[in-house]
């Protein structure tokens, strides 16, 4: 579950002096909720920050993490609002952990009582800490297979892909579930060949990325070409894999791959995207050539659906 709110004021978009806030707060299992902030912190955002922290308190969850992280600026009412959540929660037995970066620490440390903030490197770290030091981390990512921050992951990970090809995070759509993991972005444009039918790039868990087109009674896609064996290739990968075949190059497989025989596929895939929920940076996986496909008939699509 999670539940956003962005903010912006001034003029025009290329205006770099228009202010804006960004909040996201995410439920991770039953006993932390994570609020991410962004932008700058001042008069104008500091009272929806207070307001979405409050929120949090309500919610009665144990441990309360707000990640500083992205924050560029932040200001006196910003480093209040952070305090006053911290004040509550020991009040109410119940623990604030606070990621920030240098310019935020250094800002808290001018204004904040000296140990009035538990400060972590990231939100790792702050998890792994709400949940208990001794918990151990799982290789490919945190030990529990809590779908919230595998989801989370997914969308980072659909996102960055979506800004390598120019397209805006309102047009990507992404879901974790118990059984299967699927992603969306629609695509400008359209494939050589199929001048009426718009595009889209689509994910799921057991077969990796896919390239088709839509139909016009709304169905399945018709797939045009499926990335290959690594379901997770880098961002980079991926889009040279969409301008290839938008400049109709036989790139990729004419069928899916066979699913992983191994037991633990869907494990190790959840774990790789729960790694990347809590990356400080843009997930970054290793890069893979984009397969060629040596003999492709490009009038010849399949129906296929996203999993």
């Amino acid at each position: 579950m999670s539940h956003e709110i962005v903010v912006g004021s001034g003029g025009s978009e290329s205006e770099s002096s228009a202010q804006y806030a960004r909040f996201r707060r995410i439920r991770h299992g039953r006993n932390i909720e994570i609020c991410e902030v962004s932008g700058e912190l001042d008069l104008l955002t500091a009272p929806l920050l207070s307001r979405e922290l409050a929120a949090a308190a309500e919610r009665r969850v144990p441990h309360l993490v707000i990640d500083m992280s992205g924050v560029e600026f932040c200001a006196v009412a910003g480093v209040e609002a952070v305090l006053h959540a911290c004040r509550r929660a020991q009040a109410e037995e119940r623990r604030v952990l606070v990621v920030g970066n240098r310019q935020v620490r250094r800002i808290m440390g001018l204004v904040a009582p000296v140990n009035a903030v538990s400060w972590y490197d990231s939100v790792c770290d702050a998890v792994q800490a709400a949940n208990g030091a001794g918990r151990e981390v799982a290789a490919g990512g945190l030990a529990s297979m809590d779908l919230d921050s595998a989801q989370r992951g997914l969308r980072r990970y659909v996102e960055a892909v979506a800004a390598g090809l120019g397209v805006e995070a309102a047009s990507t759509w992404s879901d974790v579930d118990d059984v299967t993991a699927t992603a969306y972005i629609a695509l400008d444009g359209r494939l050589p060949g199929l001048p009426e039918r718009e595009v889209a790039l689509v994910w799921d868990g057991r077969t990796g990325w896919a390239l088709g087109a839509e139909t016009h009674s709304g169905e399945d896609l018709l797939i045009r070409a499926w990335f290959g064996t690594e379901p997770l290739p880098d961002p980079s990968a991926v889009v040279r894999f969409v301008e290839a075949l938008r400049a109709g190059k036989s790139v990729g497989l004419d069928r899916p791959a066979e699913p992983s025989a191994n037991p633990h596929a869907a494990r190790i895939i959840r774990a790789r995207l729960q790694a990347g929920a809590w990356a400080r940076s843009e997930p970054r996986l290793h890069d893979v050539e984009v397969p060629e496909q040596p003999d492709v008939r490009t009038s010849a699509l399949r129906p296929e659906g996203v999993g």
